[in-house]
């Protein structure tokens, strides 16, 4: 009904990220920061898909191009994945100790811990933001199925569990 619309759009490009379709979804998350370069969920998606194709100096752009500060859950989440990504991992969990501790101070979320430690924590720190965020009701679960994020994860026997209670198997 409204093609021009930045958040369905950004949607689309969720989707393709979530189908694997890397390209197809920079593509459209480009499209969108080209109308809106002030618009976060293209820059986190995008990050995202950069991520997943190995590009580190791409994802770090997306990051900081964001606008977000280093107060904001996500940056600290895409900061700790990228230096993650880069081989950084004493920076990344610099990074993760942050996201840590601004959610603890500020009780935000658990999501923004789930996908950091899903790249940057051990499997136990995964588990228990899962966890978290499971009893916060976060939509980050939403895309358990689907999101590549949860990718070393879905091996472990506590991941089909969290499928199960979540409805989603």
């Amino acid at each position: 009904l409204d093609p021009l619309s930045l958040i369905i759009q950004t949607d689309h490009g969720a989707i393709l990220f979530y189908a694997r379709q890397y390209e197809r979804a920079a593509a459209k998350l480009r499209a969108v920061i080209a109308r809106d370069a002030s618009f976060p969920r293209a820059h986190g998606l995008l990050h995202g898909v950069y991520q997943e194709q190995g590009k580190v100096e791409e994802a770090l752009a997306a990051i900081e191009s964001s606008g977000w500060s280093a107060e904001n859950p996500w940056y600290l989440v895409g900061m700790a994945r990228t230096h993650q990504l880069r081989g950084d991992r004493r920076q990344a969990r610099v990074e993760l100790a942050r996201l840590a501790e601004l959610t603890e101070r500020k009780r935000l979320d658990a999501g923004a811990l789930v996908y950091a430690t899903s790249a940057v924590g051990t499997r136990d720190e995964a588990f228990a933001a899962l966890e978290q965020a499971y009893q916060q009701h976060s939509n980050v679960l939403t895309s358990l199925k689907v999101n590549p994020v949860y990718d070393p994860l879905r091996g472990d026997a506590r991941f089909v569990r969290l499928m199960r209670r979540v409805g989603l198997n």
